[in-house]
């Protein structure tokens, strides 16, 4: 069955701020990596929210410096890592 934890597993949601006119092509870039499961683009401080799978913190940490700051037009990413998932529906 599915583990409702996320103790030391990579998981996390990520915000983005991206420069506006790349903005579809930024969302798709991310999108076309296989970490990412989920990505939406949102109104508020950040443009895109994008949640992550990684085996590991090092994984992640290899996501973010290698993959994700490397996309043209991403000008700053925040990491929320998950400790604990409380509620998860899937449609």
């Amino acid at each position: 069955g599915h583990v409702l934890a996320a103790e030391g597993r990579g998981e996390a949601m990520i915000g983005a701020r991206v420069d506006g006119d790349k903005m579809m092509q930024v969302a798709e870039k991310i999108a076309a990596f296989d970490e990412v499961v989920y990505i939406v683009i949102v109104s508020g401080r950040y443009d895109i929210m994008a949640e992550v799978f990684c085996r590991d913190h090092a994984e992640l940490l290899s996501f973010l410096t290698e993959k994700l700051s490397r996309v043209d037009g991403v000008r700053e990413t925040e990491s929320f890592m998950h400790l604990k998932i409380v509620k998860e529906i899937y449609f």
